[in-house]
């Protein structure tokens, strides 16, 4: 009856987000060879048939966290499970505030179980929601919703392609009390007190959304708020927001696989026994076809790792490289100029060097 009038004052919105600390060990699209790209479609959104979460405390971090992975599983999937076992690791401080990467550890390392094992309940207080009283048998089904990697995404081209394969990224932003409460729902970060941070869900993009270049984003305030739960945060602002707060997205890729071409990104490798030598990048084996183009593309006495763990063979073939390609090679004209008695390293190429 007084519903209208409820509406006048509306409740404080919990949010939750912390900034994101650097750590080298996030697994890096770079080191796969995401760079520039140019999305395949004008507009494109990762459907879900499940309801929009409505977050009872300030755990913005989990509800998107779980609403990606029950869109890659098609099961719901439950929020204080997340809750329980991050606040025991320590990685949630007062009522739900926490970084991206708090839920992300939870999802890799031990899951998240089903929602009908472990539902929401909104009549409880904070220290019973996020008490540590998992039964061993959420623990047994969450072992079968892990994800076994999660990837940093640094720019706009990374989350136009993760988005075109079937990726939704989570991220978030600063959140200003006036935020996304007005039709068309487009993010603006210029007006309003901020009142903290906020994290949500990437499900698509549209190049033309009331005359601009937007991402689509999940919310989790319910289905109520904005365009039925939905918002759009403009292109041009994802890389600021994603420095700050972080932004993360799943590939089904073995750990190991992963932290290897993260660790080995444009680095020399060779396999056990063989004298090939190898560069790692853009996800691919570079072959170095003689010590010369080595030198040719600048890598000047780079140690070169021997590959005990036969990473390589699992790396696709890219190519052999070019020793003209190399960005070295009039380096290399005159410093034969200097040292003649380096000639015979370059003699398959000598003649050429000089032909004029």
């Amino acid at each position: 009856m007084f519903e209208w009038l409820r509406n006048l004052f509306p409740k404080k919105q919990k949010l939750g987000l912390l900034p994101l600390p650097p750590d080298e060990r996030d697994f890096d699209l770079g080191a796969l060879g995401w760079g520039e790209y140019t999305p395949k479609n004008t507009s494109v959104v990762i459907e879900s048939s499940f309801p929009v979460r409505n977050q009872l405390f300030n755990t913005c971090t989990f509800n998107s966290r779980v609403v990606a992975k029950e869109r890659d599983e098609g099961v719901m999937l439950s929020v204080p499970f997340l809750v329980k076992i991050a606040k025991e690791w320590g990685l949630i401080t007062r009522d739900g505030f926490a970084n991206l990467r708090a839920s992300e550890l939870v999802v890799q390392k031990v899951g998240v179980c089903t929602d009908d094992l472990l539902s929401e309940s909104d009549n409880l207080p904070w220290d019973e929601y996020s008490k540590n009283n998992v039964s061993e048998l959420q623990k047994d089904n969450a072992l079968e919703h892990r994800s076994s990697t999660f990837w940093a995404v640094r720019n706009r081209y990374e989350l136009w392609k993760a988005l075109d394969e079937g990726h939704t990224v989570r991220m978030g932003s600063v959140w200003s009390n006036n935020t996304g409460k007005l039709a068309p729902y487009i993010l603006d970060f210029s007006t309003g007190a901020v009142v903290g941070g906020h994290a949500y869900l990437v499900i698509g993009y549209d190049r033309n959304y009331n005359g601009q270049d937007v991402f689509v984003v999940q919310n989790s305030f319910g289905p109520n708020w904005g365009n039925k739960g939905r918002m759009y945060i403009k292109v041009k602002d994802f890389e600021y927001w994603a420095a700050k707060y972080g932004a993360f997205t799943d590939l089904d890729m073995p750990k190991d696989m992963s932290k290897m071409f993260n660790q080995y990104n444009g680095k020399l490798l060779k396999e056990t026994g063989s004298v090939d030598v190898y560069v790692v990048k853009s996800g691919k084996k570079w072959l170095f076809p003689d010590e010369a183009t080595l030198y040719s593309h600048g890598h000047l006495d780079e140690q070169i790792v021997d590959d005990v763990s036969n990473f390589l063979k699992e790396v696709p073939l890219g190519g052999t490289l070019n020793f003209w390609e190399g960005k070295n090679v009039e380096t290399i004209k005159a410093l034969i100029l200097r040292a003649p008695h380096i000639k015979t390293l370059f003699s398959k190429y000598f003649s050429e060097l000089f032909v004029n």
